[in-house]
């Protein structure tokens, strides 16, 4: 008879604290959705139920702050999930699952809302994301001057979920994030941490300048044209301009030599670049050409076109990308 008195108290806890908390579960439970910061939420288009917690209020000197969002007892998701959460008019905004609390009971977790689909491109093949973009405090003018140029110097951060495609972020990467369509402001990768907490991504940017050659500010994509410049053709020719290393020719570098093989005289033309911004040397009756680019930074990104002739007859052409030193 004791013995199924104990097996009948051990079925609310083994122990007094443990049976207080299932009965505090079971009464968080019940009486769920009677609380007024019940939320019906979606995840992965799936309804969950949530209690959408103000635990601190917003000022325009700060950043935007985090709330909390309690499930249901029992009912966990990693962090790095999107959440959808409806605000006080019933209109369903996307928040970013970034943090959650250690507590014993009724475990909250923080999030942020989504304000920036960010957009980049690696290899080719353009990525997006939703995230959150945060401030970040800056005690300077704007810009840093030296001896010799004049930069933009200011700093921001954003803050996404890790997945196969933000893992593709990496540093010096540049991204266009600016409300002006006109004059962008462009962005580069300075710092990458991936594992506090595990599940997000937080990517510390340092301004840039915008690119006109480089950047499409229609698509808001830094570094759309960087690739531009078409790979050598696996195809033999009779004819083909050859060169050293690459085509690409450095803003205010040396000269660079370009021949055709197989041909004693050719004739050049260079279209696609304002002559005054670069110099040429050509041998005479020779099968080459030596080409300059002057030290003119803006240059950097254009691209232009080297053809060779025989005559009338088109022996070879290739793009030629002024690149920084």
């Amino acid at each position: 008879m004791l013995e199924l008195y104990r097996k009948r108290l051990k079925t609310s806890g083994n122990y007094m604290g443990e049976a207080l908390k299932k009965q505090s579960d079971m009464i968080m439970d019940n009486t769920f959705t009677r609380d007024i910061a019940y939320r019906k939420c979606y995840i992965d288009n799936q309804p969950v139920d949530a209690k959408y917690i103000v635990h601190t209020y917003y000022s325009i000197s700060k950043d935007a702050v985090d709330y909390h969002l309690q499930f249901r007892p029992g009912v966990h998701y990693p962090i790095g999930t999107f959440v959808d959460i409806p605000d006080d008019v019933g209109m369903y905004n996307r928040w970013l699952i970034v943090g959650r609390s250690d507590e014993p009971q009724f475990v909250k977790y923080n999030v942020l809302k989504c304000n920036w689909t960010f957009k980049w491109i690696v290899n080719g093949v353009i990525h997006e994301c939703l995230g959150v973009l945060r401030s970040r405090s800056s005690y300077n003018a704007g810009v840093w001057h030296d001896y010799y140029t004049t930069t933009p110097e200011n700093q921001t951060q954003f803050i996404v979920p890790t997945n196969e495609h933000t893992q593709t972020i990496d540093y010096n990467m540049r991204f266009l994030i600016s409300d002006n369509k006109i004059n962008p402001i462009a962005w580069e990768v300075s710092k990458r941490e991936d594992t506090f907490p595990v599940g997000i991504t937080k990517i510390t940017l340092k301004q840039d300048l915008f690119n006109p050659n480089m950047d499409n500010k229609e698509l808001m994509i830094a570094d759309y044209y960087k690739n531009k410049v078409l790979e050598d053709s696996s195809e033999k020719v009779e004819y083909e301009i050859t060169y050293s290393g690459k085509p690409n020719l450095k803003v205010g570098g040396s000269y660079k030599t370009y021949s055709i093989p197989n041909i004693d005289f050719c004739s050049w033309k260079i279209t696609g670049i304002d002559t005054k911004n670069y110099q040429v040397i050509t041998p005479y009756d020779s099968n080459q050409i030596k080409i300059k680019i002057i030290k003119d930074y803006n240059l950097i990104g254009s691209v232009f076109t080297l053809s060779a002739y025989k005559g009338d007859t088109l022996l070879d052409a290739i793009d030629i990308e002024v690149i920084s030193i």
